[in-house]
């Protein structure tokens, strides 16, 4: 999964980080801070599904020593998801292909190959990258002004 993270260097930001830290417990914060980052990535998701390339063939077999899996047309964007962060010490949501068992039937375990290229197989298609570079100032701009607003309410 490509990992794209944005940083907020305002003096406002660095205030608003500290408002959230007196806050009750730590559990709270997070829960309220992921529920305005996931709100916040839904536009970038939606353009990411937009952006995520179609086969125009039918299903096909993937197999190799590990793995034996039937991909249809469509599956890496249906895979496309918010998920938070495994990382239970921080406030962190990821945007972008699922894989492995969560990702079901929907697997996009070869997001990254579509996106990077994979040597002489396939050309990349960097639609990930391009998503970020359209959408991500809005949704950075949507994030700071939630967190203030959700502070102000404090």
């Amino acid at each position: 999964m490509a990992k794209i993270t944005l940083n907020f260097d305002s003096a406002d930001m660095q205030n608003a980080i500290k408002k959230i830290k007196k806050l009750e417990s730590f559990d709270k914060k997070r829960t309220k801070i992921i529920s305005i980052l996931r709100s916040s990535a839904k536009p970038l998701l939606n353009d990411m599904k937009g952006r995520a390339p179609v086969s125009d063939g039918g299903s096909h077999r993937v197999k190799t020593k590990s793995l034996d899996k039937v991909v249809r047309p469509g599956s890496l964007k249906r895979s496309h998801g918010i998920m938070r962060s495994k990382n239970r010490k921080i406030a962190q949501v990821l945007v972008g292909f699922r894989g492995g068992k969560k990702a079901g039937k929907n697997e996009g375990f070869y997001g990254g190959f579509v996106n990077k290229g994979k040597g002489n197989h396939s050309s990349a298609n960097p639609y990930i990258s391009n998503s970020i570079k359209s959408v991500g100032p809005s949704v950075k701009a949507t994030v700071s002004e939630r967190l203030k607003a959700q502070l102000k309410a404090l």
